[in-house]
Protein backbone atom coordinates (compact mmCIF):
# COMPACT_ATOMS: atom_id res chain seq x y z
CA UNK A 1 0.00 0.00 0.00
CA UNK A 2 1.36 3.38 -0.95
CA UNK A 3 0.46 6.28 1.33
CA UNK A 4 1.25 9.98 1.62
CA UNK A 5 1.38 12.31 4.61
CA UNK A 6 -1.10 15.11 3.97
CA UNK A 7 0.32 18.64 4.18
CA UNK A 8 -2.94 20.11 5.52
CA UNK A 9 -3.54 17.67 8.39
CA UNK A 10 -0.31 15.69 8.79
CA UNK A 11 -2.34 12.46 8.57
CA UNK A 12 -1.44 9.47 6.40
CA UNK A 13 -3.75 9.08 3.40
CA UNK A 14 -4.05 7.46 0.02
CA UNK A 15 -2.83 9.40 -3.01
CA UNK A 16 -5.60 11.21 -4.80
CA UNK A 17 -6.93 14.34 -6.34
CA UNK A 18 -9.89 15.87 -8.07
CA UNK A 19 -11.30 15.29 -11.53
CA UNK A 20 -10.63 17.94 -14.13
CA UNK A 21 -13.46 18.98 -16.44
CA UNK A 22 -14.38 16.15 -18.82
CA UNK A 23 -11.96 13.69 -17.24
CA UNK A 24 -12.91 10.10 -16.35
CA UNK A 25 -12.07 8.62 -12.96
CA UNK A 26 -9.47 6.36 -14.61
CA UNK A 27 -7.86 9.33 -16.39
CA UNK A 28 -7.71 11.19 -13.08
CA UNK A 29 -6.02 8.24 -11.35
CA UNK A 30 -3.37 8.04 -14.07
CA UNK A 31 -2.74 11.81 -14.08
CA UNK A 32 -2.59 12.11 -10.29
CA UNK A 33 -0.25 9.13 -9.88
CA UNK A 34 2.09 10.67 -12.43
CA UNK A 35 1.91 14.16 -10.90
CA UNK A 36 2.23 13.06 -7.27
CA UNK A 37 4.58 10.08 -7.33
CA UNK A 38 6.03 9.88 -10.85
CA UNK A 39 4.54 6.59 -12.03
CA UNK A 40 2.40 5.70 -15.03
CA UNK A 41 0.02 2.83 -14.26
CA UNK A 42 -0.15 0.14 -16.93
CA UNK A 43 -3.11 -1.75 -15.52
CA UNK A 44 -5.73 -0.47 -13.06
CA UNK A 45 -8.25 -2.73 -11.33
CA UNK A 46 -11.32 -1.19 -9.69
CA UNK A 47 -11.50 -2.09 -5.98
CA UNK A 48 -14.17 -0.14 -4.09
CA UNK A 49 -15.95 3.19 -3.52
CA UNK A 50 -15.84 4.76 -0.05
CA UNK A 51 -18.42 7.43 0.79
CA UNK A 52 -20.87 8.50 3.48
CA UNK A 53 -20.58 9.78 7.04
CA UNK A 54 -17.10 8.28 7.57
CA UNK A 55 -15.80 10.52 4.79
CA UNK A 56 -16.93 13.79 6.44
CA UNK A 57 -14.22 16.41 6.95
CA UNK A 58 -14.27 19.91 8.44
CA UNK A 59 -11.41 22.15 7.32
CA UNK A 60 -9.81 24.74 9.64
CA UNK A 61 -11.70 27.53 7.83
CA UNK A 62 -15.03 25.83 8.66
CA UNK A 63 -15.74 24.39 5.22
CA UNK A 64 -17.35 20.95 5.41
CA UNK A 65 -17.06 18.28 2.73
CA UNK A 66 -17.86 14.64 2.18
CA UNK A 67 -15.17 12.87 0.19
CA UNK A 68 -15.90 10.12 -2.29
CA UNK A 69 -12.89 7.82 -2.69
CA UNK A 70 -12.84 5.57 -5.75
CA UNK A 71 -10.08 3.06 -5.10
CA UNK A 72 -8.11 1.20 -7.75
CA UNK A 73 -5.39 -1.41 -7.36
CA UNK A 74 -2.26 -1.11 -9.47
CA UNK A 75 0.62 -3.57 -9.46
CA UNK A 76 1.96 -2.82 -12.93
CA UNK A 77 3.45 0.59 -13.62
CA UNK A 78 6.29 2.37 -15.37
CA UNK A 79 8.55 5.00 -13.86
CA UNK A 80 10.37 5.55 -10.60
CA UNK A 81 8.59 6.45 -7.36
CA UNK A 82 9.49 10.01 -6.42
CA UNK A 83 9.47 11.74 -3.07
CA UNK A 84 9.64 15.46 -2.32
CA UNK A 85 9.30 17.83 0.62
CA UNK A 86 5.51 17.92 0.36
CA UNK A 87 4.50 14.34 -0.48
CA UNK A 88 6.02 11.50 1.52
CA UNK A 89 5.49 7.96 0.33
CA UNK A 90 5.57 4.88 2.51
CA UNK A 91 5.44 1.45 0.95
CA UNK A 92 3.87 -1.19 3.19
CA UNK A 93 3.45 -4.90 2.58
CA UNK A 94 -0.13 -6.04 3.20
Amino acid sequence: MLLQRRVDSGKWAIHGGVLELGETVEETVKRELNEEIGINPIKLKFYKVFSGEDMHTVYPNGDEVYYINVIFLCDEYEGELKQDNFVYSLQLQV
